[in-house]
């Protein structure tokens, strides 16, 4: 079994120095559900690709994930290659959604309707990989490219679950490409 452990998140230093927070510091979940579900994101990735694991939930504790750990040095590249998240969207989330949804309504136009994403309420999970760790040819057609915070290219994707996370992950990371 691989080793997980929880961070409690990544300094944040301004240009001039001065300490800004800790980014990722929320070390748990904020409901037993959500902590679960990154929990076993962490046990599956640790078994499937045979490395030790990070947890990290944001501060405010509402998403977070399991990453490979892989510590180049850098807290923007650092353990950022692939990832299993989870995010935790309230019913209070989905009104103040509904609410902004309904006032861009109201400045766009009914017919802007029909392009508003439907809200739910629930635990939904996320797969992320960095374009350097993909086996060659890899198909990357159903997920959303975009540039991570380290202006490297990384791919999204939506999951059902854990076990579908896992899946998509393993059919197009090349483990030998892992730092």
């Amino acid at each position: 079994m691989s080793e997980i452990t929880r961070e409690t998140g990544i300094p944040v230093i301004a240009p001039n120095g001065v300490f800004c927070g800790m980014a990722g510091g929320g070390v748990s979940g904020s409901t037993k559900e959500l902590d679960s579900v990154v929990s076993k994101a962490a046990a599956a990735l640790g078994e499937a690709f045979d490395r030790p694991v990070s947890i990290r939930f944001n501060s405010d504790r509402k998403s977070g994930g399991a990453w490979l750990k892989h510590n180049t040095g850098h807290w923007l590249t650092s353990d950022s290659q692939v990832t299993i998240g989870a995010s935790l969207v309230t019913m209070a989330d989905v009104q103040r959604w509904q609410k902004m949804d309904e006032e861009d309504v109201d400045m766009m136009g009914e017919s802007w309707r029909a392009r508003l994403p439907k809200r739910e309420a629930g635990i939904f999970v996320k797969v992320g990989v960095a374009a350097a760790v993909l086996k060659d040819g890899a198909d990357m057609s159903e997920w959303r490219e975009a540039k991570g915070l380290d202006n490297e290219p990384k791919f999204w994707g939506k999951a059902g679950h854990v076990q579908e996370a896992l899946e998509m992950l393993v059919a197009v990371v090349d483990p030998a490409k892992l730092p």
